[in-house]
């Protein structure tokens, strides 16, 4: 594995992460002083803590179990536990996140944080369908999501984009009330653009800044395993299911690519692309490194296989 080129991947996501939330700030600061003044921009700071705050208040497990979830306990899935601890201690995490089967008919994997408590779901098809090194390199890039923060970085992105959406819309309430009433209030033409941009320009760095972290959790992931083919073969399965999925669905001409500023993970040819980068083999040679556990988790606890429509995909659910 090419670990140069890894740490130089690594910091220029951190130099990306780093400009979405500058933008996603200064958009509402800005936001906040064009209706308020000075006094706007210590607000929007305040309400933004406050945002995180109560955000932050609900338990993991009522989270998982809100999504149908239950916790997987010893001797249930001792494999699958061993390997998420061991990945935990080798991501320098403090303690294992709390492993969660979701009764989700598509091949499914997150990461939760809340309450100062973490946890990654995942769905049983994810277990039967992927390979050992393959269900790893998830359980890797989950957990590279827990271990980098991700959650409170998407949690401050969606409040900062909440409140600078809502500053546009009490902006424009007011642009009514001084066309009704226009010797009451005066507002700027610059000041108006300002407010219907703002609210576009913010969701699109959201955007920006989730693919971003997807990156980086894929980078991460490679680095805890050493194994970038692993990962890459993950994420083409998930592509293959999700793709069938929607053949069935919509129809092959139905399909339609949405661009990629519109998306909240890369494409999987990209973030494959990226990832093979770093490996100094063949994708289809050789095994590289020793991973982490070998064992395969048995799946003797998982339920019985649903047959009936299913769909695919790897998301990471900021909380």
């Amino acid at each position: 594995m090419n670990r140069a080129n890894l740490l130089r991947a690594r910091m220029r996501s951190g130099a990306q992460t780093l400009g979405y939330l500058s933008v996603l700030s200064g958009l509402l600061m800005l936001s906040g002083y064009l209706m308020l003044g000075s006094a706007g921009v210590v607000l929007m700071l305040l309400l933004t803590l406050v945002t995180l705050a109560l955000s932050n208040r609900l338990p993991t497990h009522v989270i998982l179990r809100m999504r149908g979830g239950r916790p997987l306990a010893l001797g249930e899935a001792d494999g699958l536990l061993a390997l998420v601890a061991r990945l935990s201690r080798a991501a320098g995490l403090p303690s294992a996140p709390r492993l969660y089967l979701v009764p989700a008919p598509e091949l499914q994997a997150f990461a939760v944080r809340s309450g100062g408590q973490a946890a990654i779901g995942i769905s049983a098809s994810l277990v039967r369908e992927l390979s050992s090194d393959e269900l790893e390199a998830v359980l890797a890039h989950e957990l590279s999501h827990i271990a980098s923060g991700d959650t409170r970085v998407m949690a401050t992105a969606a409040a900062m984009r909440g409140l600078t959406r809502s500053l546009a819309s009490l902006a424009w309430l007011l642009l009514l009330f001084s066309m009704l009433v226009p010797d009451e209030l005066s507002v700027s033409l610059g000041a108006m653009l300002m407010f219907l941009a703002a609210p576009l320009l913010s969701y699109l760095a959201e955007l920006g800044l989730s693919r971003t972290r997807e990156f980086h959790a894929d980078l991460a992931a490679v680095q805890l395993t050493g194994r970038p083919e692993s990962l890459a073969r993950a994420l083409f399965k998930l592509e293959q299911h999700q793709t069938g999925l929607l053949q069935r669905l919509v129809g092959r001409a139905a399909l339609l690519r949405v661009p990629e500023g519109l998306r909240t993970h890369p494409s999987t040819a990209e973030r494959i692309r990226r990832i093979l980068a770093f490996s100094e083999q063949p994708p289809d040679g050789g095994r590289g490194p020793a991973p982490i556990d070998r064992a395969r988790p048995s799946a003797s606890w998982l339920p019985p296989v649903d047959h009936g429509a299913r769909s695919t995909r790897l998301s990471v659910t900021m909380v």
